[in-house]
């Protein structure tokens, strides 16, 4: 898969583009957050037909401004349209002009508030993360919350997008019994557990995460989170020495900054 390297635009509005995450939405369109030093800087969702676009085609949130939305955070495809994450919640998707020529993004709507979102538990918690993943049965659009505090340490929340409605309700755990979530900057993905055994290491109701937000938190990259035990634990126990324990951390920014999760074509 050939795919450009720059937007489309004056070279000084798109110098330095950096594909921060890349979506397959078909065969011959892929979208991607995009992020940019020029022209006001930014995060913007782009398009592009891999081997045939000359660039992306980009498209700030409505207005122009990031400010009324938030921050671009995520964007997943979920009943074939392309959904986009801002700020704490909002929820936005992508009405697309795809046909011969260029794909272009020819409306935005926007379906959730931020202050939809129920608020964080207790008052120590902060946000690490905010993350789209259509569920294991394709019937969902969910949210992973991905929250951090000094006395519980890591923990998630989910929720199920209500367009309709236009709330995010928090899902229930029987509804995740069946899920294996996994969540990273590059790639987030949910997996049916009975088709892996649904038992042990491969059991519903856990989120698995990369450790890529706050560096030197752990010696171990890959984490998973058992929301139905509320703990973590490594994906790959480590038994390493002191020393290559603080070898780990030393390194630790430039180890993580590209971690992600990788699934075969079968999957």
């Amino acid at each position: 898969m050939e795919l450009p390297g720059s937007l489309s635009g004056p070279p000084a509005a798109t110098a330095e583009m950096k594909i921060c995450k890349l979506v397959v939405m078909s065969r011959d369109l892929v979208a991607a957050i995009v992020s940019t030093s020029g022209g006001g800087g930014g995060r913007a969702v782009a398009l592009c037909r891999p081997g045939t676009s000359p660039s992306w085609s980009a498209h700030h949130p409505p207005g122009g401004a990031d400010h009324q939305l938030g921050d671009l955070r995520d964007i997943a495809v979920h009943g074939g349209k392309l959904y986009a994450l801002h700020g704490h919640g909002n929820l936005c998707s992508y009405d697309l002009i795809a046909g011969d020529g260029e794909p272009k993004v020819s409306s935005c709507v926007h379906h959730i508030a931020g202050d939809a979102l129920p608020p964080n538990k207790l008052p120590e918690e902060h946000d690490a993360g905010h993350h789209l993943v259509p569920s294991a049965t394709g019937g969902e659009l969910l949210l992973v919350r991905h929250l951090y505090s000094r006395f519980l340490g890591r923990h998630f929340t989910v929720f199920v997008a209500d367009v309709g409605g236009a709330r995010w309700s928090e899902a229930a755990a029987s509804s995740l019994r069946d899920q294996l979530i996994f969540v990273g900057t590059g790639c987030s993905r949910a997996l049916t557990a009975s088709h892996y055994g649904g038992v042990g290491a491969m059991r519903g109701n856990r989120v698995f995460y990369t450790n890529d937000v706050e560096a030197y938190s752990s010696t171990h990259s890959y984490l998973v989170y058992d929301m139905i035990m509320r703990s973590n634990g490594p994906v790959f126990p480590i038994y390493d020495d002191d020393y290559l324990h603080e070898g780990k951390r030393r390194y630790r920014y430039e180890d993580t900054r590209y971690l992600s999760w990788f699934f075969p074509s079968s999957v």
